[in-house]
């Protein structure tokens, strides 16, 4: 079995790729094949202390030549020749050699004496020191049916003709591998072991050493480019095989670690393909040994092989392959439906199916026959049955966002784990639910104090949530929301306008209403009613009365027409286009009112309203004037001259007829009244002293006791006393 040559001129080429594939793998076995050769010197080392190469001073130099077909050739079997040269341990170290090459496990090798008595029988070992020639290599590979011949030369070279040993004399050997059907070399090893004056040549301890390096380097460098492939390794034994959802399976025998360590896959599109390895190989531990290929097609054939690796990083020719079919897609869905008249949303059903590879189904929709299916959701749960369509809506929201009065088309399609899709189902559709219906029986309530009452019949859809009110100025518009009147039992509302837009006085307004459902949609506009607000009351009629009153004035005004009047508001000002503070709020049923603690000959502008129990502010009347009774005016020209009685003071009389007295006052330090004059004269006597000066003012006061602003101040000086200077 271990000889057998695959037979198929395809399936060279396909070990081949095998080879190519599998050297990233055995790259990562460098670091461990270097540390191995360390080793190997280091006990080279300790075994033969007396020839180790480090001793010597000139070094074993080994050389390796592998041919680009080391790849691609498989080697049922080889014979290694006798060696010739001029050494005398030829075929002692051609024994070294083959148990060496033996032990990498990469050629299946004709046993010595099997290949002499072979060679012997046919007369063609005869001579060992002829040269090697190809046509005598295939000849003699020939007649021992051996794919491959390993030729070995060991011969002195001598650089001078001189007896004595020199620098570069050394003994060369070379070790060919060659292929019979193309006569040409595999591989060459190439070793230089100096000759010195220590190194004998008949110890063949340097030469075992140097073919030791030389076969392990070999085997190394053979992985690396990857020419790993060999019949010495047994084929892996494929247990059982199946596919899955885009997945294949294979069983593996696993064997001890001595014949595999690790199983390699490999797959090809066909039988006679390309084989390529599917990921890292496995390490067989625990059998079976479960191989895996993922990502495939699906309901797609594969053809597959294995392969089993030593712990060198040989690997066995590949199987014979075996083709694996992935599963399709899964079953379609049956007996769906649909159900609408639903607020924006759809209710889907079906029946489950009895694939085992369906893990959820897949939700398509369209709104016309003729447009595409989109996908609108997703079921990851086998078992479901159901789904109800809410558009674009989120979880938290709590109604659909499908289009109102609509139909929408369905199919659903069961989905296995990668999310393949089954087939469609059948395509049913549904309609979702309108509008609201308008509201009815609207109706308007009249003259009502700045607002209007409004009533009408409850809508009996609990999807309704409230109602939205719109008011206008004419029957015609523009109206314009007003309010929002929420849930649908609400029968009724009062329309008293807002803070910064509050309906007028006797004026009429027209309304509509809307049912509008919890997701906002609105129903058409309900018929048109129209009522006007109470008027205000009538304006105030004023009383002329009694003008020049001191610090007062004094106001009259006509009871208003209407029977509601609350109360009146009387208002003061400065100018008759500025009267804004109220003074006086008057009961209804009182008409006159009395403004006090007035200036003196100032006037004053007033305007009355009335109020009626809806406090609704009647217009002001126009301004009414009062002007209140002035001061009396300064006295004039008062004049002082000193006389033998004292000092006289003398004035103009002032022009007011009700004057009743002057009030005469000093004037120093602390001012002081001195008298209260009826006329416009007074005689000042009182401790009056010589030589010294006096001042006096004036005032005038009438019979209301308003006293005038004090006049200009006079000065007199009294004459001294005689003879005083």
């Amino acid at each position: 079995m271990c000889e057998r040559l695959p037979n198929k001129s395809n399936s060279s080429k396909r070990y081949q790729l095998h080879r190519d594939a599998s050297t990233l793998h055995y790259e990562q076995m460098s670091m461990l094949k270097g540390i191995f050769l360390i080793t190997l010197f280091l006990l080279l080392h300790a075994f033969y202390p007396s020839h180790t190469l480090a001793e010597t001073k000139r070094q074993t130099a080994i050389d390796i030549d592998i041919q680009p077909a080391a790849k691609s050739t498989l080697f049922n079997k080889v014979a290694i020749l006798p060696f010739v040269g001029s050494h005398p341990a030829l075929q002692e170290l051609r024994s070294v050699f083959h148990i060496q090459l033996d032990q990498t496990n990469k050629y299946p090798l004709m046993a010595a004496s099997q290949t002499d008595f072979l060679l012997d029988k046919t007369k063609d070992n005869a001579d060992t020191t002829k040269k090697i020639s190809p046509l005598s290599v295939v000849a003699k590979g020939k007649k021992l049916q051996s794919r491959g011949i390993i030729t070995g030369t060991i011969n002195h070279v001598q650089a001078s003709s001189e007896s004595e040993v020199t620098v570069n004399d050394h003994f060369r050997m070379l070790i060919t591998l060659w292929d019979i059907q193309t006569a040409k070399p595999v591989w060459n090893i190439t070793i230089k072991v100096p000759l010195t004056s220590d190194t004998p040549p008949l110890d063949v301890a340097i030469f075992t050493d140097a073919l030791q390096q030389a076969t392990r380097l070999l085997l190394d460098r053979l992985i690396r480019m990857g020419a790993i492939y060999t019949p010495k390794i047994q084929v892996p034994i494929i247990l059982s095989k199946q596919g899955t959802i885009r997945q294949i399976q294979i069983a593996v025998q696993a064997t001890p670690q001595s014949i595999h360590t690790s199983y390699q896959l490999l797959r090809a599109k066909t039988a006679a393909g390309i084989f390529h390895p599917i990921g890292q190989p496995i390490a067989g531990k625990t059998p079976p040994l479960i191989l895996e290929d993922e990502n495939l097609e699906d309901a797609t054939t594969y053809w597959y092989t294995v392969t089993g690796y030593n712990s060198d990083g040989l690997a066995s020719i590949p199987g014979q392959p075996f083709s694996i079919t992935t599963r399709g897609k899964p079953q379609t869905v049956a007996n769906i439906n649909a159900t609408g008249n639903d607020l924006r949303q759809i209710h889907l059903s079906w029946v489950l199916t009895h694939d085992p590879d369906v893990t959820g189904y897949v939700i398509y929709r369209k709104t016309k026959k003729a447009e595409t299916l989109i996908k609108v959701a997703e079921i990851d749960d086998p078992d479901q049955q159901s789904y109800l369509d809410r558009g674009s809506a989120k979880s938290y929201e709590r109604y659909g966002k499908l289009s109102d009065s609509t139909e929408y088309f369905y199919t659903v399609r069961s989905r296995n784990r990668v999310k393949v899709e089954s087939e469609d189902s059948l395509v049913v559709s549904a309609v979702t639910k309108g509008s609201p219906a308008p509201p009815s029986q609207l109706k308007a309530i009249d003259n009502q104090p700045r607002k209007i009452s409004l009533s009408w019949k409850e809508d009996s859809d609990s999807h309704t949530k409230g109602y939205a009110l719109f008011r206008a100025t004419s029957e015609i518009g523009p109206f314009s929301q007003i309010a929002f009147i929420d849930g649908h039992l609400t029968q009724k509302t009062v329309d008293q306008g807002s803070l910064n837009n509050q309906l007028f006085d006797n004026t009429r307004y027209y309304y509509k209403l809307q049912a509008v459902n919890v997701v906002n949609n609105h129903s058409q506009d309900s018929k048109i009613v129209a009522a006007t607000t109470k008027p205000v009351p009538k304006t105030v009629k004023a009383l002329a009365l009694t003008q020049n009153l001191v610090k007062k004035a004094e106001l009259g005004w006509q009871q208003n027409p209407e029977t509601d009047i609350h109360q009146y508001q009387i208002f003061r000002g400065d100018l008759p286009d500025n009267i804004s503070k109220k003074v006086a709020t008057i009961p209804a049923g009182r008409y006159k009112f009395m403004d006090t603690g007035l200036a003196d000959g100032h006037t004053y502008w007033y305007a009355i309203r009335a109020i009626d129990n809806d406090s609704l502010k009647g217009e002001f009347s126009g301004p009414i004037k009062k002007t209140t009774k002035p001061r009396p005016a300064i006295p004039t020209r008062l004049q002082a001259a000193p006389t033998e009685q004292g000092i006289l003071l003398t004035w103009n009389k002032n022009s007011e007829k009700d004057i009743v007295y002057y009030k005469v006052m000093t004037i120093g330090f602390l001012n002081k009244e001195i008298g209260r004059p009826s006329t416009n004269q007074f005689l000042f006597t009182q401790e009056v002293e010589a030589d010294r000066e006096y001042r006096f003012q004036i005032l005038a006061v009438d019979k209301d006791g308003l006293e005038s602003n004090t006049s200009a101040t006079v000065s007199v000086r009294t004459p001294p006393v005689a003879g005083e200077k």
